[in-house]
């Protein structure tokens, strides 16, 4: 009887513990709805928002420890602390937040406030990247989401073009055409680009196009059957259609019927004749097809057991995009199974395919309250998909910050709150390699633009971006080499640098012909009419008092107009000259044909 009493106590005990950890779950969800519904009203600068999520926090919602981890890793609503950050970002983390398992990834992969390690970065960039690995098995469960830089306008650009594209295709699949029959089923079955997925209406795109000859349309149709897309599953109706669809040369055909003896689907399974069909599709550029033979290859199915092989099919699909090929190549780089182990190539291609689940939801969001104009918005999203190391992200939302809008968000910001919260983002992209990031950081240091100004800083990133041929940054490195800036000078590296970056891009041309040009006078000229500056009246204070009165006012026009520079002057006389030579250059030849004109 003790024995039942005591069970009784024990269970209704255990019951009391799970409805309060059920009531406090209750309470995280109903403050996070809150918050959400918060900034949805574009409440993003409201300090009852960093209250609510602060609350969430404290009942273990790892959602809230992740927008705690935000806020104090940004400090634009709320006291900057990278300590705090990275408590929230562990919490959030151990509740399985993507974002958050992404971020400590990316810290890690970099050493920013973290120890640097590959092996760290890997263990937490594994399990977004399985997740989205797992999730694009299904076909079209994986959203691609478009990637645009807002800072060339390509964002508004691209989804006008694309609406007109998406209407052409829509209007001339109506009107018969059979290519575009096919396209329209394809973005019908996967969804996107505008078209919500409808696969009956895939299926009648389909069935049109096919109803004309269209060999892959047949096929498409037999992967419908196979799968019961817009239609009831009929494994034998699917058969039928990819082997007239092989015989037309189909290449998603010989997939077709591979799947289905290696699935075993409507036919006994036979894992020789797989591989058979799987290889022909192959040989036709085939992505799907790859995948299965590196499976096959991998696991001895149909073939010889063979890793090498495995890798190498992977590998071509995965170059192209590939999910799953991309995530099974990661495992074969980190166990070493057909190639050499490699911390770093498994780490960077993993990353890539955990950026292809939730932070790219996350970047979309951010692109469309950027093109509704709702600034506050794409600055909070881009903040997040930023922080969990996202590249595009990073650089979309340093030049945001570098145009000084004012939101609600940095309605108090000055100057130089802008230009150091953007040369942070573009800090982190540079992380990554990209060189346009790379360049906006020296420009940072060389002028002090959001950070202390330190010149040999600059010089260490021009040289960064100029081995990866940057022609700016070479173009940089000439002019400093040439005026003694932070370097000594240097006339022959100057013109060195002048040509690498023309070698670098042909756009540089012109502007370093006027470089080259200046260069000569300061080698060959300069030595004989004496101090460089001398000329426009910058003498020192003694100097100038000892000189004649229109000296003084020669040296004021010249700080007025040429900037304190001679050297822009110079470049300046030398471009109005080019400029000016182009053109009469241009008008005898307009007089030569007039004159040959009969």
């Amino acid at each position: 009887m003790a024995w039942r009493l005591a069970s009784l106590a024990m269970a209704t005990a255990t019951m009391a513990v799970v409805r309060a950890a059920s009531s406090v779950a209750d309470d995280a969800k109903t403050v996070l709805l809150a918050a959400e519904a918060m900034e949805e009203a574009g409440k993003h600068g409201d300090p009852n928002l960093t209250q609510m999520y602060a609350s969430a926090a404290e009942h273990g919602s790892a959602h809230a420890h992740w927008e705690m981890a935000v806020q104090n890793a940004l400090g634009w609503t709320h006291d900057l602390d990278e300590e705090k950050a990275l408590v929230h970002l562990y919490f959030a983390s151990a509740g399985n937040h993507t974002m958050a398992q992404m971020a400590l990834g990316f810290r890690h992969m970099h050493g920013l406030g973290v120890p640097k390690s590959c092996a760290t970065a890997v263990l937490y960039y594994s399990e977004p990247a399985m997740s989205v690995a797992e999730r694009s098995a299904v076909p079209g469960n994986v959203k691609r989401v478009e990637r645009f830089r807002i800072d060339t306008g390509d964002s508004r650009k691209m989804a006008g073009r694309q609406e007109e594209v998406v209407e052409y295709y829509k209007y001339s699949a109506d009107l018969g055409d059979t290519a575009a029959q096919l396209v329209v089923g394809y973005l019908f079955n996967e969804g996107g680009a505008g078209f919500e997925k409808d696969r009956r209406k895939a299926f009648e795109y389909f069935q049109r196009a096919a109803e004309k000859g269209e060999p892959d349309a047949v096929a498409q149709l037999g992967h419908m059957y196979a799968n019961g897309f817009g239609v009831d599953k009929d494994p034998e109706e699917a058969i039928q259609h990819f082997q007239e669809a092989i015989n037309e040369g189909s290449a998603s055909g010989s997939y077709g019927l591979g799947y289905m003896y290696l699935a075993g689907e409507g036919v006994e399974q036979d894992y020789a004749r797989a591989y058979q069909n799987f290889k022909v599709a192959a040989e036709k550029k085939h992505l799907e097809s790859h995948f299965h033979l590196g499976v096959l290859h991998l696991l001895g199915q149909g073939c010889r057991k063979d890793t090498t092989k495995a890798l190498r099919y992977f590998n071509i699909a995965a170059q192209h995009g590939h999910t799953l090929s991309m995530y099974n190549l990661a495992m074969m780089y980190l166990k070493g199974h057909g190639t050499a182990p490699s911390c770093s190539s498994a780490l960077s291609i993993l990353k890539s395919v955990a950026e292809q689940g939730e932070v790219s939801e996350a970047l979309a969001t951010a692109r469309k309250a950027f093109s509704n104009r709702q600034l506050d918005k794409a600055m909070t999203w881009y903040a997040r998909a930023a922080l969990a190391g996202f590249e595009l992200a990073q650089i979309n939302l340093a030049w945001l910050l570098s145009q000084k809008k004012r939101t609600k968000i940095t309605a108090t910001w000055k100057r130089d709150d802008f230009e150091r919260e953007a040369l942070k983002f573009h800090h982190l992209a540079a992380q990554q390699g990209n060189i346009h990031s790379l360049l906006e950081t020296g420009d940072g240091f060389y002028f002090g633009r959001g950070v202390e100004q330190d010149i040999e800083k600059s010089i260490e990133v021009y040289v960064q971006a100029g081995r990866a041929n940057h022609p700016q940054a070479l173009f940089n490195l000439g002019l400093m080499y040439e005026h003694a800036v932070g370097v000594e000078q240097d006339f022959h590296m100057a013109r060195r640098y002048y040509d690498l970056s023309v070698s670098a891009s042909e756009e540089a041309t012109v502007p370093v012909r006027i470089a080259l040009a200046k260069l000569w006078i300061h080698m060959n000229v300069w030595p004989y009419l004496g101090n460089w500056t001398r000329i426009f009246g910058q003498e020192n204070e003694s100097d100038t008092a000892e000189g004649p009165v229109h000296a003084a006012y020669v040296s004021k026009v010249a700080k007025r107009f040429f900037l304190q520079d001679a050297d822009m002057f110079i470049m300046a006389v030398l471009a109005v000259g080019l400029v000016a030579l182009l053109l009469e250059r241009a008008r005898r030849r307009t007089l030569v044909a007039d004159n040959q004109t009969p």
